[in-house]
């Protein structure tokens, strides 16, 4: 109902509200539906049937993906400038205070610059995950949030990154972006199939890195997630692993095996 606060753009603050409203909408009527399923179900069951009703908005004509790639794609570039705005005044600063540093810091503001123009370009076609991605953790949240502050319970407290799992029959969706990607005659859905895996690969990076801290130690696995989030080359490495590691899980079941390793056999 409220209109968009000064100097925000109108229609990226229309289609942010419209999916944030049917996201909830989907959610409390996953919950109301399906009580006694955990979160994880509920959430992404909430995801596919947003999705499904933004499909029914574009079939009806109410919603034209094209331009509602436009509009992401412009909003990207007005926060890429903005941010290239700002690391090249942190190299102006740089230059003025020291000199000798100036040449570096004006080759590692350009790099910058590149880069932030280089995501902008791409990150556009993926708004459908990227929404997906982002309701993901607005419900997560928001579940979180809802536990800690009211004595009623609607289902049992978000577990610990460690004990982070989901249904094996979601890597067929993984697979099915696969395809898509891959085969050169569906070259119109490569789209499609980027989405998917950018979705359920994180999702199965979170599972790996989840495998990853039941192994270890709380400290040295927050530590790790701290390293790869500030150095970028890092995550390079950690990322696909993680992915791996959590996509193997569908047949290994790691922290099962282990645990039974551990146990030892039954007298």
């Amino acid at each position: 109902v409220l209109p968009p606060p000064p100097g925000t753009n109108a229609s990226y603050y229309a289609l942010a509200r419209g999916w944030g409203a049917l996201v909830a909408g989907s959610f409390g009527v996953v919950c109301l539906v399906g009580r006694a399923r955990p979160f994880t179900q509920r959430v992404l069951s909430a995801i596919l049937l947003a999705t499904l009703l933004s499909l029914g908005l574009m079939a009806v004509g109410r919603l034209d993906p094209r331009r509602a790639e436009a509009v992401f794609a412009n909003e990207f570039d007005a926060r890429n400038i903005a941010a290239v705005a700002a690391m090249r005044r942190d190299a102006t600063v740089v230059e003025s205070s020291l000199p000798k540093l100036a040449q570096m810091a004006r080759d590692v503001a350009a790099q910058q610059e590149a880069v932030q123009a280089t995501m902008s370009r791409y990150a556009a076609p993926l708004f459908p995950a990227s929404l997906a991605l982002e309701a993901l953790a607005a419900c997560a949240l928001a579940w979180a949030l809802f536990h800690r502050l009211s004595r009623a319970r609607i289902g049992a407290p978000l577990a610990p990154l460690r004990q982070f799992t989901f249904g094996d029959q979601i890597v067929w969706a993984l697979l099915a972006g696969i395809v898509l990607l891959i085969v050169p005659s569906l070259g119109t859905l490569d789209v499609v199939g980027t989405n998917l895996l950018l979705f359920f690969g994180t999702l199965y990076a979170l599972r790996g890195y989840g495998i990853y801290a039941w192994f270890v130690s709380r400290r040295a696995a927050v530590t790790s997630a701290a390293l790869a989030v500030v150095a970028f080359p890092l995550s390079l490495v950690t990322v696909p692993w993680a992915v791996g590691l959590g996509l193997s899980d569908t047949w290994f079941d790691w922290r099962r095996r282990v645990k039974t390793t551990l146990a030892g056999p039954k007298p």
